[in-house]
């Protein structure tokens, strides 16, 4: 059997599309309702809250697939996947939340990005993704790694690639994809435009930023913006483990 939690709309379409598929499936609320108490397949969202007394409904040989640590995994006793290390998965999502990205761009911009002059801060499989996407119609594209090597790979894609600096004053849109304190005193254009897509720790003290910085952290990307997509590539991951 399995269950969802159904706290986000990814999570309501894959489950929707389990049961179209013919799979037993059923959501987080309902399992608690019925207090079952067997060997499932729960598959938790980002916003994920686990419930007490749902330990003492999960087996030790249920597996919990997860994308977000959540303090209430450490009461189950079962098999944890952590989604964002299972690389078919990551490599799926990193496109969805790119091209999601390129979306945001857009609509949260006033220029072209053939006008734009944009940085890439990272070169993980979100980065690369970014760079692809956005790296073809964008003016001007910078990536910005710390790995000489990284560096490296992307002048070898075309691109102009530089350390991890706090200059970003010619930047007028910046993508950061690096969970990390990596910026000291950045100095930024006026007007720029800063998309978050790291989930954890922040580059940017964004409560110190004043009207002519602009910036809009991104959670969960593909749920809200390919949220259908997003649900198929989970139900696909989730199959193949249990097959």
């Amino acid at each position: 059997m399995i269950v969802v939690d159904c706290c986000e709309q990814r999570n309501m379409l894959l489950l929707d599309l389990l049961q179209e598929s013919g799979r037993v499936a059923m959501s987080l609320e309902e399992y608690m309702e019925r207090g079952h108490r067997c060997d499932i397949d729960l598959v938790l969202a980002v916003g994920s809250k686990l419930p007490l007394q749902l330990s003492s409904l999960v087996e030790r040989k249920s597996r919990v697939f997860y994308l977000v640590n959540n303090e209430g995994l450490d009461r189950l006793e079962c098999s944890k996947i952590h989604l964002l290390k299972v690389p078919s998965f990551v490599t799926a999502n990193s496109y969805l939340t790119a091209e999601g990205a390129l979306g945001l761009v857009i609509t949260n911009t006033d220029i072209a990005l053939k006008d734009a002059n944009v940085c890439v801060t990272g070169w993980g499989y979100l980065a690369k993704e970014c760079v692809k996407m956005i790296g073809k119609l964008s003016g001007s594209l910078t990536v910005m790694a710390r790995s000489r090597t990284a560096r490296e790979q992307a002048k070898q894609l075309g691109y102009r690639a530089v350390d991890i600096s706090d200059e970003l004053s010619e930047f007028d849109i910046i993508i950061n994809t690096i969970p990390a304190k990596i910026f000291g005193e950045p100095k930024l254009k006026q007007g720029v435009f800063i998309l978050e897509l790291a989930s954890k720790i922040y580059p940017f003290d964004y409560d110190d930023f004043g009207e002519n910085v602009r910036y809009l952290i991104a959670k969960a990307v593909p749920s809200k913006m390919s949220s259908r997509s997003a649900a198929r590539l989970l139900m696909d991951t989730i199959i193949a483990y249990k097959e």
